[in-house]
C-alpha cells in the first residue's frame, strides 16, 4: 500500500513521500516527509483522493508532528471490530478511565482529577453516547474495587440514560430543563460547601481531603437546555470555573457542536474534548479547533484533545447502557 500511496502523492505534486507504515487492527497510518519548500496544505486538499485510491473506508486525517518533522496520514480499516468495554477496562492501570484503544494498542485513559471538564460531540451513530456509558462502566468499576463516587445524570432528551436507576451512587436523574436547574443548583450548593471546607481545613483542593468524594455530572445534549434560557448556561460556566477543585467534573455531549451552542464561556472551561464523527468542517473547527474530525469513520472512530494531545486518534470501546446500569447495582451490592 505504501507504494499506491506514494503514486497518488506524486500524481498531486504534494512533494510528499510515505517513509513508513504502521498497521493496527483498527487503524493504518502513513509517515510522510515533506521536500524542502513543499506545504502541508497540499498533502490536507487530496486526502478525498486519497481516501479513493487506497479503498479506505473514509478519508485520513492529517497529523502534523514537528517535534519528528513529518505528516502522519491516520485512517480506519474497513474491518475494524467492535472494543468492549471490559476488554479495555481488564488493561486499566487504574489510575483513569478506560475509554478505547489508540492506533499502537495502548488503552486510552484519562485521568478525570488531572483533567479538564470534558467536551464530547459527534452526529449519530459516531459513538458519542458509547464513550459516555464506557465512562460510566469506569466509574462502576471503581466502586465495585472499593472507592466511592457520586454521579448526576442530565437527560433532557429522556433517552440516553433511561436504563440507569438512581442508587448510591447516581444520586440523581433529571430530565426536564426545571430538573436540571435543580440539579445545578444542587451541585454548586455542594461545591461551595466544600469550599467553605476546603478554606478551614487550610487546604486548596479536594485531593488533599481523602472525606470528599469525587462527584461527576453527566449532561446529554446540552443544545437542548442552552436553547431554553441564560439561566442554565450562566449557572453552568460559574460552576465550571471554579468545580474541578472541588472534586466535581463536567461530562458535556452534543450532537450540535456550533457557536450558539457551545459558546465562549463553555468553550474556556470545557477545553477537554472527544470528538466523534461530526456533520462538517465547522463544527469540527468548533470543538476541535481544526478540520478533520468530519472524516472520522464513525462506531468510536474518535479524537482526543486535551492538554498537550491534539487530535490523538483512538477507537473508543463499547457497552450497552443496560449492561452499565447492570455494573452499578452489581458494584452498590458488592460495596455493601
Amino acid at each position: 500500500m505504501m507504494e499506491k500511496l506514494n503514486t497518488v502523492l506524486e500524481q498531486f505534486k504534494t512533494g510528499a513521500t510515505c517513509i513508513k507504515e504502521r498497521r493496527h487492527r483498527h487503524f493504518v497510518s502513513w509517515d510522510l516527509r515533506l521536500a524542502p519548500g513543499k506545504t502541508v496544505a497540499k498533502v490536507e486538499r487530496c486526502t478525498k483522493e486519497l481516501g479513493l485510491a487506497l479503498s479506505l473506508p473514509s478519508a485520513p486525517i492529517v497529523e502534523v508532528i514537528s517535534s519528528e518533522g513529518i505528516v502522519r496520514l491516520h485512517a480506519t480499516r474497513g474491518n475494524a471490530a467492535v472494543i468492549p468495554a471490559s476488554e479495555t477496562m481488564k488493561k486499566s492501570t487504574g489510575k483513569g478511565f478506560a475509554i478505547g484503544e489508540s492506533s499502537d494498542g495502548s488503552v486510552v485513559e484519562p485521568v478525570f482529577p488531572d483533567h479538564p471538564h470534558t467536551l464530547i460531540a459527534g452526529t449519530t451513530g459516531s459513538g458519542k453516547s458509547s464513550l459516555m456509558h464506557t465512562i460510566l462502566a469506569n466509574i462502576a468499576a471503581k466502586v465495585g474495587a472499593g472507592e466511592r463516587h457520586l454521579v448526576y445524570l442530565v437527560d433532557p432528551k429522556q433517552v440516553e440514560f433511561a436504563a440507569y436507576k438512581p442508587g448510591q451512587t447516581i444520586r440523581r436523574i433529571s430530565r426536564t430543563f426545571a430538573e436540571a436547574l435543580e440539579t445545578l443548583a444542587l451541585v454548586e450548593g455542594i461545591m461551595e460547601s466544600r469550599y467553605s471546607e476546603l478554606r478551614a481545613r487550610n487546604c486548596v483542593s479536594s485531593a488533599e481531603l481523602p472525606t470528599m468524594i469525587p462527584i461527576y455530572v453527566f449532561i446529554d445534549e446540552i443544545s437542548d437546555l442552552v436553547g431554553r434560557g441564560k439561566e442554565f448556561t450562566e449557572r453552568l460556566e460559574r460552576i465550571a470555573q471554579k468545580s474541578r477543585a472541588a472534586g466535581i467534573y463536567f461530562v458535556l455531549a452534543t450532537q450540535h457542536p456550533d457557536r450558539k451552542v457551545l459558546g465562549s464561556g463553555i468553550q474556556a472551561n470545557f477545553q477537554a474534548r472527544i470528538v466523534c464523527r461530526v456533520a462538517d468542517a465547522t463544527s469540527s473547527r468548533v470543538v476541535l479547533g481544526r478540520s478533520g474530525a468530519q472524516h472520522l469513520a464513525g462506531k468510536g472512530d474518535a479524537l482526543l484533545k486535551s492538554g498537550l494531545l491534539e487530535g490523538y486518534r483512538f477507537q473508543a470501546s463499547f457497552i450497552e447502557p443496560r449492561a452499565a446500569s447492570a455494573a452499578f447495582t452489581r458494584a452498590e451490592r458488592r460495596a455493601g
